[in-house]
């Protein structure tokens, strides 16, 4: 039997919810939290939602209570090469430019974050792109040895999901082509494995958005896409801020196609490549 979920008790879980990772819930969310945690609250032994919000109130956030809560209410919606135009640019005009800054020895590597991960698909679909692109400009291994790929998100589950990098065959065809299938996955049984050379250029690692960043390191490119919508004006401002300084000079933010640092941040330049928006730090 689902609990039911009091108007009070769903914006105090609203409230401990952005406070801790800045995904905000609109009102229209009641009943999907109420569904999705009713389980969780009764595995935890309380008999109502008050008494499961005073507990998650008074669990650390690295505890594997608020671990459950944050896999739960997480969406985790994502696909390959997801929406191609990010990709395409990547790969036709964004690894040139900074492979041949690696050649006239400017750099020595090309650093991308991938924020808010999910199970694994954007990254992937970077390290793809980048093989895609190094196929023609020298191999493998330079690209095994140029291209350092993190990918970051703050729930466990889609992280554990993401690392074994293996898909079911419903996953495997929400936007990846057969070729590129077939090019860099495995067939296992009624699975597809990430290949190795594919998953090599990938580190992932658990972050929450909300806490200081600079110690992930400072990148050439940053995706963060469909993230910002779930989060506070207030919120968007402030890691919008945060981001711009952890990216090199000249170097790019990608959003979704709806979302925009318009507003949040003066942090950047708008460009555009082949129709795709992109934002640039100042270089």
């Amino acid at each position: 039997m689902t609990l039911r979920l009091k108007e009070s008790e769903f914006r105090l879980l609203r409230n401990i919810i952005e406070a801790r990772c800045g995904i905000f819930l609109g009102e229209e969310k009641q009943y999907l939290v109420e569904h999705r945690l009713t389980g969780l609250a009764k595995e935890s032994q309380c008999k109502n939602f008050g008494e499961f919000c005073r507990r998650i109130n008074k669990t650390p956030p690295t505890a594997d209570l608020w671990n459950a809560v944050i896999d739960a209410i997480t969406i985790n919606e994502t696909l390959w090469l997801r929406d191609l135009h990010p990709f395409t640019v990547l790969r036709e005009d964004l690894l040139p430019k900074l492979h041949q800054g690696i050649r006239e020895g400017k750099r020595n590597t090309i650093d991308i974050w991938s924020a808010a991960c999910s199970t694994g698909q954007e990254p992937y679909s970077i390290a793809m792109t980048a093989l895609d692109y190094y196929e023609n400009a020298g191999g493998q291994k330079p690209c095994r040895d140029q291209v350092r790929i993190l990918a970051t998100d703050i729930s466990s589950a889609a992280l554990s999901k993401a690392v074994e990098g293996q898909y079911d065959n419903t996953s495997i065809i929400r936007g990846l082509p057969q070729e590129t299938r077939n090019r860099y996955f495995t067939r296992q049984d009624d699975s597809w494995a990430v290949k190795p050379n594919v998953k090599q250029l990938v580190a992932f690692k658990k972050a929450n958005l909300l806490d200081p960043l600079f110690g992930l390191g400072r990148f050439d490119i940053v995706f963060l896409r469909n993230v910002i919508i779930y989060f506070s004006e207030p919120i968007k401002k402030d890691l919008l801020e945060r981001i711009a300084g952890m990216i090199k000079p000249g170097g790019y933010l990608v959003l979704g196609a709806g979302e925009t640092v318009r507003g949040y941040t003066s942090s950047f330049n708008t460009v555009e490549y082949n129709g795709c928006i992109l934002y640039q730090t100042a270089t």
